[in-house]
């Protein structure tokens, strides 16, 4: 089976999300939350990060500014705080001889009468987490509580198949024809690599067994008496 890099930074997003809330609400003081041991007491004028994270993150799932996560840019919901998951590029990365093959086990058929083997490449890539809202504070807030919490699952990301991530983040400008004039956009980035292990086309039948022949030829030579 593929992997499909999309997918699962996407439920990486959503769990993130997931359990920000659930932590929240399994505390009985609101300091003993990782919402609060990631934000604290930053503020910035009247813009309390804390207390505007519990309004962001906590909202009821029919509220219309509910922050949601989306696979590609949704234009539509730029406007509103959403996170979407994009990619700039990808390219092969570290590929050995042979297609890799023998690096993965080779696929079995359910009679074991046949068998694919398997083909293996590394793709070097990166990914946007791309966050809009138009409120820049709010983008501000999201940007670096998501960066955090990413930080905090770097374990679950390796055995997700994201080998290696790194994090950077940039402003970003949208097309004003896509986007409108008013609308912030911040982006997480991640690059990392991951390997794919695709069967070969051919199907090829299991050798059972294997008859070897052979024929021994001596040439007996005569000698001279003196």
């Amino acid at each position: 089976m593929i992997m499909i890099p999309e997918i699962i930074i996407a439920n990486l997003v959503e769990t993130v999300l997931k359990v920000i809330e659930t932590d929240f609400n399994d505390h009985v003081e609101e300091k003993d939350t990782l919402l609060y041991y990631i934000l604290g007491d930053n503020q910035y004028k009247k813009f309390n990060f804390f207390e505007q994270a519990k309004d962001i993150f906590l909202r009821e799932y029919n509220h219309p500014r509910k922050i949601e996560v989306r696979m590609l840019f949704d234009a539509q919901r730029a406007a509103l705080p959403t996170i979407h998951i994009t990619m700039p590029q990808e390219a092969n990365d570290s590929d050995g001889i042979g297609v890799d093959e023998g690096y993965d086990d080779n696929i079995l058929s359910t009679d074991k009468t046949t068998f694919h083997k398997i083909y293996t490449r590394a793709f070097g890539v990166q990914y946007n987490i791309i966050i809009t809202s138009d409120n820049s504070l709010e983008v501000l807030l999201i940007y670096h509580l998501l960066k955090a919490m990413l930080i905090s699952i770097f374990d679950h990301m390796e055995l997700s198949g994201i080998r290696n991530p790194k994090l950077s983040g940039q402003d970003l400008q949208m097309n004003s024809d896509i986007v409108p004039v008013n609308v912030f956009v911040r982006g997480v980035g991640i690059n990392f690599m991951y390997e794919e292990g695709i069967p070969a086309f051919q199907e090829e039948q299991i050798i059972k067994s294997f008859n070897a022949s052979y024929t021994i030829n001596e040439t007996i030579q005569g000698s001279n008496t003196l």
